[in-house]
């Protein structure tokens, strides 16, 4: 423990500026200059550490400064104390509060060192009451003198990681993580020193450093790399999933601008319509590339099991709010200037009428320029990509194709036949059957199959049994029901069989 310096480093145009308050002097003078609070119950010692001085005080005694910071910042302190702490002797250090006398009701944010675990822990503090946020690891601090130092980090999403180090380790250990449900009012940081008669001058500070945690994302003030409204949007969803998979939603960058993901967040509106929990894409800088898929879920594994994803996925596997299976708000905000990138008002009754079930069929956006809340721009996903696309181009979106139906049929390859189609709209239910030149059916191939815009469908040449058909021409029958406009659309073909 060598000296006692408190250091902020803050953000203003065009630069960085370091201001510092130290080292102490031993006449404390700097104290009353830059702390309020109980200063005469603290003092410089001749170390250079600031220590409890307060043997013919009450306890709590504690000091505060003025401060602004919160999001993308990093607090480190040593601290000292020559006793084994408890639910009597223990300190307090504020990151945040809205008042600067921290022993009185506050609304804030504080680091704990010592109590009945003997741990470093986080809470948030609302009136009187604290709520734990992280609850390091039990005992740590359990021995006769306790000397370590301590290190919370809050990126720009809120997220908060709390660390420590004692006397003779060599880095710092992961005591937690938690991520804030709101902000609290930053105004006031300091340290509320709780003490015995015994212990009254065995508390000892050193070091308080408030540094910016990511310079790179503290000068991110170029608009391009920041999402305006629908510069990204909810693509598809899937609130309810087959047996042992996971629910996931896909974005879209339609774009020109490369992304940060961590500027980003998704939530679920509250039935009041205020904003639940936000859940950050990512809690470092990552690209979001234009003109690309990204997938979100809790598990990709759970997620392809049941889908053809892409090779090259691109995927943020996050804590994700719940989606409602019958439908609710889903929002992806930005969570640096907190604006609505997109929101989307999904309902079950959006799928296809023609569905048996709808678990496990994701809804898919037929038009990334359409509105994100005209049920007209959704579509159930196709059965011939088992009702999914995550990750990749919608079955149902909007090629840009002329109106109609094209079907080639068929070429052979590997004793199948492949049935090609193309069609301007989507939602589109297919009936596929197979004639001999007798009128008789040899093979019924789909049933109201809902289809995408464009794709192959397959047929090996055999009929309903199996079994091998006679070499000779066949009739393959198509309708194909457009469930948006109701018209019916009837296609016959013929398809020669040659078996050797």
């Amino acid at each position: 423990m060598k000296n006692f310096i408190f250091t902020i480093l803050y953000l203003i145009p065009a630069c960085l500026f370091s201001q510092a308050i130290a080292p102490f002097s031993d006449q404390n003078k700097n104290i009353h200059q830059n702390w309020r609070g109980d200063t005469e119950k603290y003092t410089i010692n001749t170390d250079l550490q600031l220590q409890l001085n307060a043997m013919k005080d009450a306890s709590p005694a504690f000091l505060s400064t003025s401060t602004s910071r919160l999001l993308n910042t990093v607090w480190e302190f040593g601290t000292k104390m020559n006793f084994n702490p408890s639910s009597s002797n223990y300190l307090r250090m504020y990151v945040a509060s809205d008042n600067a006398d921290l022993t009185k009701e506050l609304q804030g944010l504080y680091i704990r060192v010592g109590y009945t675990n003997k741990h470093v822990s986080l809470h948030s503090q609302s009136g009187k009451t604290s709520k734990t946020l992280i609850n390091g690891t039990s005992k740590r601090l359990d021995m006769p003198n306790v000397s370590l130092r301590v290190k919370l980090t809050i990126d720009h999403t809120g997220f908060c990681s709390l660390y420590s180090k004692l006397e003779g380790e060599s880095i710092f250990f992961l005591e937690g993580t938690s991520q804030l449900d709101k902000e609290p009012p930053v105004a006031y940081l300091g340290l509320t020193s709780y003490f015995t008669a015994t212990r009254s001058q065995h508390f000892y500070f050193e070091n308080i450093v408030l540094d910016i945690l990511d310079k790179d994302m503290e000068n991110l003030q170029e608009p391009g790399l920041w999402a305006d409204s629908l510069d990204i949007v909810i693509n598809e969803i899937l609130p309810n999933p087959f047996l042992g998979g996971e629910e996931y939603v896909e974005l879209y960058n339609r774009s020109d601008k490369t992304i940060d993901l961590s500027s980003l967040s998704i939530l679920m509106r509250n039935a009041d319509m205020s904003f639940n929990k936000a859940y950050p894409l990512s809690h470092k800088k990552e690209p979001f590339l234009p003109d690309t898929y990204l997938l979100l879920t809790k598990s990709k594994e759970n997620v392809c099991q049941f889908y053809a994803c892409p090779s090259l996925l691109s995927c943020q596997e996050i804590a994700m709010p719940t989606l409602t299976n019958a439908g609710g708000n889903l929002v992806v905000i930005n969570n640096i200037n907190n604006t609505i990138i997109d929101e989307f008002a999904y309902n079950d009754k959006m799928h296809s009428a023609g569905l048996a079930s709808k678990k496990g069929v994701s809804l898919e956006r037929i038009d990334v320029e359409g509105a994100s809340n005209d049920w007209k721009n959704w579509q159930s996903a196709s059965a011939e990509n088992n009702y999914g696309t995550p990750g990749t181009a919608n079955s149902q979106r909007l090629a840009g194709l002329e109106d109609g139906v094209e079907i080639i049929v068929p070429t052979i390859a590997m004793d199948e036949y492949q049935i090609r189609y193309k069609f301007a709209s989507a939602g589109n239910m297919c009936r596929a059957i197979i004639f001999d030149s007798s009128g008789k059916v040899v093979r019924s191939l789909f049933n109201n199959q809902l289809l995408g815009t464009e794709g192959v469908l397959y047929w090996n040449g055999r009929g309903n049994s199996n079994q091998t058909l006679n070499s000779g021409v066949y009739i393959l029958y198509f309708e194909i029901n457009d469930q948006r406009s109701g018209k019916v659309k009837k296609f016959k073909l013929p398809v020669v069989v040659l078996n050797k």
